[in-house]
């Protein structure tokens, strides 16, 4: 249920625009339409620039190696430089664990992801962030399972 924050034209690589491969670039595009974009995006950066990609990898900067996440296979990279650019991403709440305690007994802590098919939520909520996501959940649970504001 969470979308973008601005209008398609915001976002993309300059190579390829976003807005192009959506129904109306003035308004979000649909999960569909970004995972479709950025395979082409890809798909290009691969063909024109002879870019490899490795999906669902984990990095280990120690022995710049990697190892695939679904068979384990370990590849080295043979590369002067490595550029982490991964100082600007977010904590994603599906891959990182809360940074708080809590006690599991008192109060369940889940994602906003599993919220949509979570079975057996309360009627009571807290969402931690106010950033995009943490208002994405919030207009979730009022529009679209009906909890009230004070809840």
């Amino acid at each position: 249920f969470v979308k973008l924050h601005q209008a398609a034209t915001n976002y993309g690589v300059e190579t390829l625009t976003l807005e192009d491969s959506t129904k109306d670039p003035q308004l979000q595009a649909s999960r569909d339409e970004i995972l479709e974009y950025y395979s082409c995006v890809m798909d290009r950066f691969v063909n024109k620039y002879n870019v490899q990609f490795f999906p669902s990898v984990n990095f280990d900067f120690a022995t710049t190696s990697f190892t695939d996440a679904v068979n384990e296979e370990i590849w080295s990279v043979d590369a002067g430089t490595v550029v982490d650019a991964r100082f600007t991403e977010p904590d994603i709440p599906t891959t990182v664990k809360p940074a708080f305690d809590y006690n599991p007994e008192c109060v369940r802590v889940i994602t906003p992801r599993n919220l949509v098919d979570s079975p057996g939520t309360t009627d009571k909520f807290c969402v931690i962030g106010g950033g995009k996501t943490g208002q994405d959940t919030i207009i979730h649970l009022q529009d679209r399972l009906g909890v009230p504001p004070q809840n």
